[in-house]
Order: C-alpha cells, then structure tokens, then sequence
C-alpha cells in the first residue's frame, strides 16, 4: 500500500489508531514510514458538526445519510472519505490547504519518519490533573491525556477495572459518573447498539443534558475506546 500513501493525503476515522500500527509495524520489516500528510475524519467531524452526541463512524454516517458497513475495512475507508468530502462541501473547500483556516484542524504528518498526529485546532483550558503526575501517562499527545472517562455497560474486552487502569496509564481520569467534566461516555457493546438504534438510558439523557449546559461530553462504542486507548 505504500505507493497509494506516499506524498499523498491519508484520511483515516480515528487516524491516530491507523498510523499507530503502520507506525509500529512497518519497522518489524524493514519498511520505511511513507511521507504524507494525515486527516482523521473524526477531528473533522467534531470540528463540523459539533452537535452530534457521538462522533462513532455509523452515527456520523447516519447524520449524514450515508451507509456504511461498519468494521468492513474497505467500507469503512469509503465512509471516512465520503464524510471529508462531505465535511468539504459544507465550507465549499477545494483545497487541502484550506483545511486549517476553515476547519480549525491541524493535520498529522510523517516526514522522514516522523510522526505527527491530526489534531483540532479548538483546544479547551486543561483541567488540574486529578492523579499525580508521577502516576500518570507521559504522553500528552495521547488522545485521552487530561481526559475524564466513564464507562456504562459491559465491556466485551475486558473487566472495567481494567479499561480504568488503561485510561489511567494514557493518563486520563476515569469516572464513576457522568458530570460536567466528563469528556468521554464509553459505552459496552448492547449499550451502544441500542444508542444506534435511538433508544436512551439515563446515562445518554445525562449526557445531551450537560451538552445543553455548555458541556463536551461525547459518547464512544467500547471498539472506538480500544482505538484511542491503543493509539501512540
């Protein structure tokens, strides 16, 4: 796939995930890291439709009235790209150069095999960290560094305890309730597929009460958390 990416613009949902594997498995064989520029289509999500209560590729998908076949890697593809495009016409872009001054997204970049991730160029104030820095994840590029996280439902991976030890080592702060400060709502498997499907817990009414209050709280399926968790 190299010849598709190099000096090309790579868009990804969840670009940061994508290019964590490419960036950690291409040198097991020997393979350099293409250059190219990187536009996640969930930054861009957020950045164009900062309503949506979730920006999972189906419910993005759906807002847009597009079709996809989630986890199908070659639909998923099509998706992402039909939603930059989508993203493009809205702010009637017709360039890549564009995308920082409309779009308020900085896009990633590897150049002689350095990584740099997209990201929104809207940043909020960071909150006083709740554990010591010590204890913490070093990486504040990590996705959810500073972040607080809840989780609702059973996750299929693994115990909860183990998801809160996780975003504890990215350095965020997991959460046993949903409150003003909470960036993250992750929710299990059945959970989430019922939240496609339009129905709503206490915890989802929670959640579009405190985004009416001024919050930016954002639902993720437990597949969209393994992405950030696992993203370097």
């Amino acid at each position: 796939i190299s010849p598709y990416i190099e000096n090309n613009v790579v868009c990804a949902h969840n670009a940061s995930f994508d290019f964590s594997v490419l960036k950690n498995t291409l040198p097991l064989y020997g393979i350099p890291l293409p250059d190219c520029s990187i536009l996640c289509s969930v930054a861009v999500s957020r950045n164009t439709w900062p309503n949506l209560m979730s920006y999972s590729l189906p419910i993005v998908a759906r807002h847009l009235g597009l079709t996809v076949e989630h986890h199908d890697a070659e639909d998923d593809a099509r998706c992402s790209a039909e939603i930059l495009l989508a993203a493009f016409h809205e702010y009637n872009l017709s360039e890549f150069d564009q995308v920082n001054q409309k779009l308020s997204i900085c896009p990633g970049s590897i150049r002689n095999g350095c990584y740099s991730c997209c990201s929104s160029g809207i940043r909020r104030q960071r909150k006083q960290l709740y554990f010591a820095p010590e204890e913490c994840g070093k990486n504040p590029d990590h996705p959810l560094f500073d972040k607080d996280v809840v989780f609702t439902g059973t996750l299929k991976s693994m115990p909860r305890d183990d998801a809160f030890a996780l975003v504890h080592k990215a350095g965020g702060r997991p959460r046993t309730s949903v409150s003003l400060e909470v960036e993250y709502l992750v929710m299990g498997v059945q959970d989430f597929s019922k939240f496609r499907d339009g129905k709503k817990s206490s915890k989802t009414k929670r959640a579009e009460e405190i985004r009416s209050k001024g919050g930016n709280i954002e639902i993720l399926s437990e597949a969209d958390f393994l992405q950030l968790i696992y993203a370097e």
